[in-house]
């Protein structure tokens, strides 16, 4: 890992006038390719990793993501000649599916408490509860990482990428509490989230820390 593409914002949408319309994204495509293709041929700098920093999509349903990944994201591999683990991903606000948030859950972010949080963290975590907002999104997730060996763990609030012995990248959900327009301020990453993914990663090592949210 020595030359990385970030890449974050895309917004794609399947309807005209709603983010970026993705019948647009082919040209969109070949602009990025070019200027990576004039930083190899002027400067010896060739891309290697690409970090995907959130709201690829702009309202998080299957079929935006499906878009992207087949109009976006596969043919960026492909001409990059990428492999799965070149690749990292967080989601953004845009990536959660709003329509699929509960009354109940809508409640919850603005009166939690920490523990509150750390309790529903580790339910995630271990797959006891469900968070349908980003279902979509981990779906994707899954199946664009399926066969990458350098991945050490993944789920719904994070994954943690073995580079070296010294380097490992986290990729942090950010965007788990996103639900509506008035996010500001209210998103959050709890403490039993840190400490589970520094639990799985030596502590003497490098670590790069991915998330769509500045904290």
């Amino acid at each position: 890992m020595k030359n990385i593409a970030h890449i974050s914002d895309l917004h794609l949408s399947c309807e005209m006038g709603k983010g970026f319309y993705s019948e647009d994204c082919c040209l969109l495509l070949e602009h990025l390719l070019n200027d990576f293709y004039k930083l190899k041929n002027e400067n010896g700098i060739e891309v290697d990793s690409v970090f995907f920093t959130g709201d690829l999509t702009f309202s998080g349903t299957s079929e935006e993501y499906e878009c992207v990944l087949e109009k976006f994201i596969k043919p960026l591999m492909k001409r990059l000649e990428l492999s799965k683990n070149n690749i990292y991903i967080v989601p953004g606000n845009h990536d959660c599916n709003r329509k699929n948030i509960s009354r109940i859950e809508k409640g919850f972010r603005d009166n939690y408490s920490e523990k509150d949080i750390s309790d529903t963290f580790e339910d995630l975590d271990s797959g006891v509860e469900l968070w349908d907002r980003m279902s979509s999104f981990l779906e994707f997730k899954n199946k664009l990482l399926l066969g990458s060996k350098n991945v050490l763990s993944k789920n719904v609030m994070f994954s943690a990428h073995k580079i070296s012995n010294k380097l490992y990248v986290i990729c942090a959900n950010s965007a788990w509490l996103a639900q509506d327009d008035n996010d500001k301020s209210k998103l959050r990453i709890s403490k039993s989230q840190i400490d589970r993914l520094l639990y799985k990663i030596p502590k003497d090592s490098h670590k790069i820390l991915l998330m769509h949210h500045p904290y």
